[in-house]
């Protein structure tokens, strides 16, 4: 099934080969790991697909010199293994957060969602701060930073959501963004208590948008 595997073109072929090849389970480890040397391209991707979901792989396993692959298919799947790996995840998603491959930030920006080391921190910042990065991604890495409640992230959050004052002298908000609401949300959730951010987040809750006023839901801000 393997050389099956390797000649595949056909995307379902691949698919149902991969699955049956899954099935397997455990004994078959050994074997996927000893095609990597002989492998390259959408090959070596598909055996790094495979790994993900068997059990077994051994103490001594490690994916690290895919991470680095010319091949992006070959470098999503090994950082998408490496997550999997209490060893190398912490810096497996340093380097995939700093990767020029959409998926591969994709990847690693929601697995940071699920625990964001310290020293991925900065990595997510300027990430956040990148105004070139698809807005997508960008208000993606925004939640991520509110997420990581560190002391780091509370200036840029409030840079992106405070539009400064009226001529009145009341708070005003930014204009409304998938950025804007990333970082609101992340306020709300994470320093509503805070004197910084709590007249931005009443700001937000007198607001005459229905959709700004949930997004700060039941945040109690310290005026």
């Amino acid at each position: 099934m393997l050389d099956a595997l390797a000649t595949a073109e056909s995307r379902a072929t691949r698919r149902a080969l991969l699955d049956r090849l899954t099935r397997l389970g455990s004994p078959i480890v050994s074997v996927v790991i000893a095609r990597w040397g002989t492998s390259a391209g959408m090959s070596c991707a598909n055996l790094l697909g495979i790994l993900q979901d068997l059990p077994g792989l051994p103490a001594t396993f490690s994916a690290a010199k895919f991470a680095a692959h010319s091949d992006g298919r070959v470098r999503r799947e090994a950082l998408r293994l490496q997550f999997r790996l209490p060893a190398e995840r912490d810096q497996a998603l340093v380097a995939a957060l700093s990767d020029d491959d959409p998926r591969a930030l994709q990847f690693a920006l929601h697995a940071a969602r699920q625990g964001c080391p310290a020293a991925a921190v900065p990595v997510v910042l300027a990430r956040a701060q990148d105004k070139t990065l698809d807005r997508e991604l960008r208000a993606l890495a925004i939640r991520v930073l509110g997420s990581t409640r560190a002391p780091q992230a509370l200036a840029p959050l409030l840079e992106l959501v405070d539009g400064g004052t009226t001529f009145f002298g009341r708070r005003k908000l930014r204009p409304k963004s998938p950025e804007m609401l990333a970082a609101l949300a992340a306020l709300a959730a994470g320093w509503a208590a805070d004197e910084r951010a709590g007249p931005v987040l009443a700001g937000a809750g007198r607001s005459d948008d229905p959709e700004i006023r949930a997004t700060v839901g039941g945040a109690k801000p310290k005026r």
